[in-house]
C-alpha cells in the first residue's frame, strides 16, 4: 500500500512556526505508521508555493511562499519525501472563489 500525504498550505498560510510544524508532521507520520501494515511506504509531498495557487493570488502571498519554504526544509529530511511544485492552475472554474 502506498500512502500519500500532502499538508501544509494552511500551515504556511497560518504562519506555523517551523516547531509546531515539525511536532505536527511527526504525529500525523506516528499514527500512519503505527495503524498502515508494514508494507506500506509513506510519501510526504512538499508544499507547493502559495503563488501557484490561483485563489491566493494576493498581494503579500510571498510571505506565505517564504513559511512554505521554511516548513519544506523541516520536511525535507524524510527520506520519502517528495518536493511539489506545479505550474499554476490553468482553469478558474476548478477552485471555489471566497464567494463559494
Amino acid at each position: 500500500m502506498i500512502l500519500v500525504v500532502i499538508l501544509g498550505v494552511n500551515e504556511a498560510l497560518d504562519l506555523t512556526s517551523v516547531a509546531e510544524w515539525h511536532d505536527r508532521l511527526m504525529a500525523v507520520l506516528t499514527v500512519l505508521e503505527r495503524e498502515a501494515s508494514h508494507s506500506s511506504s509513506i510519501f510526504v509531498f512538499g508544499i507547493p508555493p502559495i503563488r501557484s495557487i490561483d485563489i491566493f493570488q494576493r498581494p503579500l502571498v510571498f510571505i506565505a511562499d517564504w513559511s512554505a519554504v521554511d516548513l519544506n526544509v523541516v520536511s525535507a529530511p524524510l527520506n520519502t519525501f517528495v518536493p511539489f511544485s506545479p505550474g499554476a492552475t490553468l482553469t478558474p472554474e476548478r477552485h471555489r472563489t471566497p464567494a463559494d
